[in-house]
């Protein structure tokens, strides 16, 4: 209930108002005997609230759980009084601030065998403290009906008061079934951006309660037990759907007919083999599906090595169909998997993850480096060319000792820096993948490139043996023939940035 007071200040008068009493906290993810539901209440700043005199004699705090529905107030599920009202900080009875902390198991009153689930909707805790401790009967407002006496929960009356707040609340269901099935928790796994396994729960939850099979179980984790059996399989003991235990003993039964079953059994003795995991399918195409995994219909030996498995890490997935032109979450033929394969290796032979990771963070140094020059920028190079070429043709006989320190300085400049460019773009091979055109133009571009230096190079002899008869020209670079390489590069930029 609200109660208004009045400030004054120096400006003029400033009505706030306060919550006078109030549930400022309420434990989450209650389940009825694993975990309690804890109220906490408390009176802010009371004396700021008429009838303060009254208030100060408060000693006990009432409890209500209901049923939230106020055509039916007789419905309590549990009723208590708590003489604990205080100032928990100090410990001590303070005007100020009083605070308390109500405790529930989620069982009825009545009847201690029953108690509270997420079948029963929503349901309205009420806390309220009496001055006095009085019952204040005879007044308007609700009233609830305790052992054949009514308790008033709100009202205020000839400067006595009740004071009063509630919330609705809901059981979730999910985390209901979550801690009434701990032996199964182990079965859902979660996405590296969710904080527990039981956030992931919720996640697919909301999936399986769209399956018609798992409606008429109740949940989840009811279907799972309904449904499925442990059968052993290459020697480990796995929970496979019934039906689809039908189809692995038939399998087992060809292989030991044909002699091969112990063996297989001994070459994944070590290696793991799994069917249940209560997740969705694992790519793009199968968003808001429940993997076949998730009802045990499905099996993956030694997946720890099995590439769909991995493009649960998004960045694999984007390596392998930027490289191969092949997506994982596309229907797969034995020929495509081949060839993606082969294009793989081919690549990336001789390359490991360290080197990968290496190059990539080359790449990124280099892109911070203002005085780098991008593969956009290049007539950056031909400026300085052109004026290394003019400052060098106007040399003779007479020219200063200065001058010919500033060619040098440029000269030495303009190499090192087309020495990084081209690192960099050899650092672009087998890290960013390019088509045979793409890598045609880079191939030319650092052949020109090693020539420029060169050229660099021969110029700074002919400075030191003071020889400037010779009339410089350089290479030229073709700039526009790498507009199409740079648009590559760009793309590759951006949408790696979204996966990392």
């Amino acid at each position: 209930m609200l109660f208004a007071w009045t400030q004054e200040e120096e400006e003029g008068a400033m009505e706030q108002e306060q919550k006078a009493f109030e549930i400022y906290n309420i434990s989450e993810e209650f389940v009825p005997d694993i975990n309690n539901l804890k109220v906490k209440y408390r009176i802010n700043d009371i004396s700021k609230i008429d009838g303060i005199e009254e208030l100060r004699s408060v000693k006990s705090v009432q409890f209500l759980a209901l049923k939230d529905d106020e055509t039916n107030n007789n419905d309590v599920l549990y009723y208590m009084d708590n003489d604990i009202l205080k100032d928990t900080e100090n410990n001590t009875w303070d005007t100020e601030k009083y605070e308390g902390q109500f405790i529930w198991n989620g069982h009825y009153n009545t009847e201690s065998d029953k108690k509270v689930s997420s079948k029963d909707g929503e349901i309205k805790l009420v806390v309220s403290c009496t001055a006095d401790g009085k019952i204040i009967e005879n007044i308007p407002g609700m009233t609830v009906l305790i052992n054949g006496q009514e308790i008033l929960y709100s009202s205020v009356h000839d400067g006595e008061f009740t004071l009063t707040d509630n919330v609705t609340f809901s059981i979730d269901p999910a985390v209901e079934e979550w801690f009434a099935n701990e032996d199964m928790q182990g079965w859902v796994p979660k996405k590296w951006s969710e904080p527990s396994r039981l956030d992931a729960y919720k996640r697919v939850r909301e999936i399986y309660m769209t399956y018609e099979g798992v409606q008429e179980a109740g949940d989840p984790f009811e279907y799972i037990k309904q449904n499925t059996e442990t059968i052993e399989f290459l020697g480990k003991n796995l929970k496979a759907h019934k039906e689809f235990a039908i189809v692995l003993n038939k399998v087992k039964e060809s292989l030991v007919a044909k002699g091969v079953y112990d063996a297989l059994k001994s070459k994944y003795s070590n290696k793991p083999i799994g069917t249940l995991a209560l997740r969705e399918v694992n790519d793009k195409y199968g968003a808001g599906k429940i993997s076949e995994h998730g009802f045990a219909m499905a099996i993956d030996i030694y997946y720890k090595k099995n590439p769909q498995i991995q493009t649960t890490r998004p960045y694999v997935r984007f390596l392998i169909e930027h490289s191969t032109g092949f997506d994982l979450g596309e229907p797969k033929t034995v020929t495509k998997i081949k060839n993606a394969h082969n294009k793989f290796i081919s690549i990336f032979e001789g390359t490991s993850i360290d080197l990968l990771k290496k190059k990539y963070s080359d790449i990124n140094n280099y892109n911070k480096e203002e005085s780098s020059i991008k593969l956009d920028s290049l007539f950056v190079v031909e400026q300085m060319l052109n004026n290394i070429k003019s400052t060098y043709n106007s040399l003779d006989s007479n020219s200063t000792g200065s001058t010919i320190n500033v060619i040098n300085s440029n000269i030495e400049s303009l190499s090192m820096q087309i020495n990084s460019l081209k690192q960099h773009l050899e650092n672009h091979k087998n890290a960013i993948v390019f088509d045979n055109t793409a890598n045609a133009k880079i191939d030319v571009l650092l052949s020109r490139l090693s020539v420029i230096v060169h050229e660099l190079s021969a110029l700074k002899d002919n400075l030191r043996q003071n020889n400037y008869e010779d009339l410089v020209d350089f290479t030229t670079l073709s700039i526009t023939d790498y507009s199409n390489v740079q648009n590559k590069i760009n793309s590759f930029y951006q949408e790696q940035k979204k996966l990392v």
